[in-house]
């Protein structure tokens, strides 16, 4: 069957765990996480393993670096481009508590604050089925305005488009020639 690859990139270390089945072997390194470009500190450890690539049957990844990044607040300036009307979905959450006999409870900030929240008009059914084509030009404005807000990072989330994801791809498509 071959190696089975585990790696886990964290904050200050990237480390691999390999495992042959079939012979038993067991490998272990730690090598140093390079933040800027996480895939050179694997790349890295990788080299330093001495492992054959080749013999490897299953990678699996995990990202300490992210959950970090989320409980710290501290990765990229992120913006969202959503359906028309849901703007406030961010805020909102979700409408019970989480400790509902808690009066005092506050609702966590959002990762995206409502300024870089844009709607766009467009609207796809529950079925799929387009009620309103995307407007690229509204896109485009949004991009532009989210750009001069200095984002790292924008997404994409309209309505229903687990049915159909096609106003997502199309924004995509768009904001990629920025």
């Amino acid at each position: 069957m071959g190696y089975r690859l585990g790696v886990d990139i964290g904050g200050a270390f990237t480390d691999l765990v390999g495992y042959d089945d079939e012979s038993g072997d067991f490998v272990w390194v730690k090598g140093e996480t390079t933040p800027f470009e996480p895939s050179v500190g694997v790349l890295n450890t990788i080299r330093k393993s001495q492992l054959d690539m080749s013999n490897v049957a299953m990678v699996i990844h995990g990202q300490t670096l992210v959950i970090n990044s989320i409980i710290t607040r501290d990765g990229a300036k992120v913006g969202l481009l959503t359906t028309w009307g849901h703007r406030d979905i961010l805020e909102l959450q979700r409408a019970n508590r989480r400790d509902m006999y808690n009066f005092r409870y506050r609702k966590p900030k959002p990762f995206v604050p409502r300024y870089l929240s844009l709607e766009i008009n467009e609207r796809i059914l529950g079925d799929g089925s387009v009620l309103k084509p995307l407007d690229a030009g509204g896109v485009r404005e949004a991009v532009k305005k989210l750009l001069g807000e200095g984002v790292e990072s924008i997404c994409i989330s309209f309505l229903n488009s687990y049915a159909n994801p096609e106003h997502e791809i199309e924004a995509a498509k768009l904001l990629k020639k920025f």
